[in-house]
């Protein structure tokens, strides 16, 4: 039997899918809810319980989906995100992130698009704000 140790990895979501541009992240998150809300996904969160405070929240898609898999979840903020990325950006996103991460943790995982399983799409939110 396989063991597995959960770590921190370098990563900084979502600095590094901006290209550490800060004006970019509210357009990041728009571009991950929006599709779910067109699209019928589900957005959970998790709210501090003492301030009402989302401190982060995961984004589901149903089974047999994508996020952003339609031109019309698309338009609810990835296309816009795209064309802002600085090019620098839009390399890692396209060399790194769709041509590395993503295939090495589908075939790690085994994940299908396909399979009969929510897919989730987790991000902690730097600075809570107010529901």
């Amino acid at each position: 039997m396989s063991q597995f140790v959960i770590k921190k990895l370098p990563l900084r979501l979502p600095d590094d899918l901006t290209g550490g541009d800060e004006s970019l992240r509210g357009l990041y998150f728009r571009s991950l809810i929006g599709p779910a809300n067109v699209g019928g996904g589900e957005i959970w969160g998790a709210v501090e319980v003492a301030t009402g405070k989302v401190v982060s929240l995961a984004v589901c898609v149903p089974p047999g989906k994508a996020l952003n898999e339609t031109p019309e979840e698309r338009e609810q903020g990835m296309n816009e995100l795209t064309s802002r990325l600085s090019p620098e950006a839009k390399d890692w996103r396209e060399k790194i992130m769709a041509g590395q991460i993503i295939p090495f943790c589908m075939e790690a995982l085994k994940l299908k698009v396909s399979s009969n399983i929510y897919r989730i799409r987790a991000r902690k939110i730097e600075q809570p704000s107010a529901l």
